[in-house]
């Protein structure tokens, strides 16, 4: 994934710019770093700072795409330069346009648990095909390829996911096509040599394919919603259940009845604000729901985009709202998405017709 923390920690490793740095230097640029991650404490959650949070985080969320590794490659690429000495562009980062949405009365609780409502009485046989696939399209603003951070253009990231329940599968992975959000920005992409990342195929034995939540997800409401925490504590504010949510659909296709708990926890999370209906980076209308947050470090709408009819998590997209603190973008800026394009369950780890 382009936003996993231990992906980001590997590219870093080794080109830390400031290993040729004096001490002096290396000491003043630690402390402009720590001043920009102490001033976007949540207020929400007492003040706590983003370290701190970092260092609570359980495993399983060293595995999702989510604002902490975006904010924090991003920052220290634009206060230590890039590696090999190289300095940011002076152009601005590209950046996808954000969504436009479309005000609705009422409350994003009654909302959600309308569709809750209508997807409880949605009739899902079960399937006994042996994989479960994911397909899905997602951006981040560290995206690096080669070593090196594309900024002239949005180059997302087509992700293909089989997964059968003993733990055996495959991983695909392919670039989407490139975005730019003016014609110059074209040119310096097809100047730097049209980079975009290299195609990626892997298959995993029994066991070796990865799982943050088992396969048989419990139905009630109270069980869901304590296996969720589990892996993202509530201690972290209420963004990180948008988070776990958005991770248990880049894993499996939840039936009908564990969409409607989904959308009954999603409910009464505290903050949670209805941003109205829209039509989703695929083209799909859905029900956009958000929680505003600073637990990545800078003040973020984690939103996500949920089918209106039968419940299913379309996207998720975090958006810088009131500044970019050390980051080369223009607020609002979307730091990351992630669009669930194909959920479906086949017998072959080869795409479902």
């Amino acid at each position: 994934m382009i936003g996993d923390v231990r992906k980001v920690r590997g590219i870093l490793d080794g080109h830390d710019p400031a290993q040729s740095m004096g001490d002096a230097v290396i000491a003043d640029r630690t402390a402009v770093l720590a001043h920009i991650l102490d001033t976007a404490g949540d207020t929400g959650r007492g003040g706590r700072r983003h370290g701190d949070g970092v260092r609570r985080r359980s495993r399983a969320l060293w595995l999702v795409p989510v604002g902490v590794a975006a904010v924090l490659v991003a920052i220290v690429v634009t206060q230590l330069g890039l590696p090999g000495g190289g300095a940011p562009s002076l152009a601005q980062a590209a950046t996808p346009p954000p969504l436009t949405y479309q005000a609705e009365p009422g409350t994003a609780r009654d909302a959600l648990l309308a569709v809750a409502s209508r997807v409880r009485v949605t009739d899902t046989p079960a399937r006994s095909a042996g994989y479960q696939y994911v397909r899905t399209q997602s951006w981040d603003l560290s995206t690096r390829i080669d070593g090196r951070q594309v900024r002239s253009a949005v180059v997302p990231e087509i992700r293909e996911v089989w997964r059968a329940s003993e733990g055996s599968g495959r991983i695909r992975t392919t670039s989407g096509t490139p975005q730019f959000p003016s014609e110059q920005a074209r040119q310096d992409w097809e100047k730097e040599g049209r980079p975009t990342a290299d195609p990626a195929d892997e298959t995993f034995p029994a066991g070796a394919l990865d799982a943050m939540y088992p396969t048989n997800l419990p139905t009630s409401t109270a069980e869901l919603a304590a296996l969720l925490a589990t892996g993202h504590p509530a201690s972290n504010g209420p963004a990180e259940t948008l988070v776990a949510i958005a991770d248990l659909y880049r894993e499996q296709t939840p039936p009908a009845p564990v969409r409607a708990a989904l959308l009954d926890i999603l409910a009464t999370t505290p903050g949670l604000h209805l941003q109205g209906h829209t039509v989703d980076r695929a083209g799909r209308p859905a029900l956009a729901v958000a929680v505003d947050s600073a637990m990545s470090g800078l003040p973020t709408r984690y939103a996500l985009l949920i089918n209106p009819t039968d419940g299913r998590l379309l996207g998720q997209e975090q958006t810088l709202t009131t500044t970019a603190g050390a980051l080369d973008v223009s607020i609002p800026a979307v730091i990351s998405y992630t669009s669930y394009l194909t959920a479906a369950h086949t017998d072959d780890t080869e795409p479902p017709r």
